[in-house]
């Protein structure tokens, strides 16, 4: 639920950084009654435009960001529904930092209010870091979406074991750009299977090509070894595997 103030000072009122379906469509349409304005900026570039269409899109947002907050533009909305097989959503967090600090550069952030529509906000982390780079709120419409049809289908108890994860960020713009073409690739493929294939990333799980773990399955194991066995070796084996993770690039 969301409301506003009138008077010397005009507010808006959001009980949660969390937004419903009809929050964001009242934010996004029916603000009139405020006499506040305002705009909805698209958070997906060209498909299969590399990295450098990955940085114009995030310079176009920046600009249009301080057009809209010099026009007196008082919410900006970043949604990435525009995503499809033409088009790579720019990940939400990525989109909400640059435009944050692009604004604090331009002395122009706290004229106006920062919300993320976007399909990969999905865990409290997803949420906890939007806010903390700067989102005023957040509408994780595709959860929405995924947690309707489960009910439907009867799986909602599945959701925990079927949900899609989000691919961790990295500091690396091209490795960023190869994440979301591959999960643009996993949700629009192009193979001609009747179910798409989505990987598990590891992100909790070690799986063979997914995300790193720094206490890999083998220093689990030579370590649990070393604790039930007294062996020296293994515990050798562990703190060479160990070492050699804290390496990883």
């Amino acid at each position: 639920m969301m409301g506003f103030t009138m008077g010397t000072w005009r507010r808006l009122i959001v009980d949660h950084p969390v937004l419903s379906l009809e929050d964001i469509q009242t934010l996004k349409y029916g603000m009139s009654d405020a006499k506040w304005t305002a705009k909805t900026l698209d958070a997906t570039f060209p498909a299969h435009s590399g990295q450098a269409g990955l940085i114009q899109a995030l310079d176009r947002l920046c600009e249009q960001a301080t057009t809209a907050a010099a026009q007196g533009q008082a919410v900006l909305v970043f949604s990435d529904q525009a995503a499809g097989p033409d088009r790579f959503p720019i990940p939400s967090l990525l989109v909400i930092g640059a435009v944050h600090q692009h604004l604090l550069r331009t002395q122009q952030r706290t004229s106006v209010a920062l919300f993320a529509e976007c399909g990969d906000a999905k865990e409290v982390h997803d949420f906890a870091t939007l806010l903390g780079f700067g989102a005023d709120g957040v509408c994780p419409y595709m959860a929405y979406h995924a947690l309707a049809h489960m009910n439907n289908e009867g799986l909602l108890e599945a959701i925990a074991k079927k949900s899609v994860r989000p691919a961790a960020f990295r500091s690396n713009m091209e490795t960023l750009y190869d994440d979301i073409a591959r999960l643009h690739e996993a949700g629009f493929p192009t193979h001609s299977l009747e179910t798409p294939l989505v990987r598990n990333p590891g992100q909790y799980h070690a799986r063979e090509n997914g995300e790193f773990h720094f206490n890999t399955p083998s220093a689990i194991v030579a370590l649990q070894t070393a604790a039930r066995t007294q062996s020296r070796d293994a515990y050798d084996q562990y703190r060479d595997l160990t070492n050699a993770a804290s390496k990883y690039d």
